[in-house]
């Protein structure tokens, strides 16, 4: 189903992102302007950032599934385009919600185990 195809893609580019970023970040073999341009995957605020970013986008996703529920509790035909782009944007909001958030716990644990690593 076409409709269900942008989900699929910023769920997809959402991930791309963050793995590029991640890689272009940690790696030993980018260069300096690439690691300088992906800084921000090294802020200590990014997993606070991508944990609440993920959890309001899930929300808001999660409340348009209310709109599309109270809709068709209110008798109003689901089977209309308008219908299915809104189940398409709740999908997909809240499963970049859950990649934010999933992306912000292990970054959380990753960046927590690197300074233990490192040592007083």
């Amino acid at each position: 189903q076409p409709v269900f195809l942008a989900g699929i893609a910023l769920v997809l580019g959402l991930q791309g992102l963050l793995a590029g970023a991640l890689l272009a970040h940690q790696s030993s073999i980018a260069s300096a302007a690439a690691r300088r341009r992906f800084a921000f995957m090294g802020h200590p605020r990014l997993p606070d950032r991508c944990l609440l970013l993920g959890v309001c986008t899930g929300i808001a996703g999660l409340g348009v599934n209310v709109v599309i529920f109270v809709r068709w509790m209110g008798g109003e035909a689901t089977s209309s385009g308008r219908s299915h782009g809104l189940a398409s944007l709740s999908q997909a909001l809240i499963i970049l919600g859950v990649t934010l958030v999933c992306f912000g716990v292990i970054s959380r644990f990753v960046s927590r185990s690197r300074t233990d690593a490192l040592g007083p």
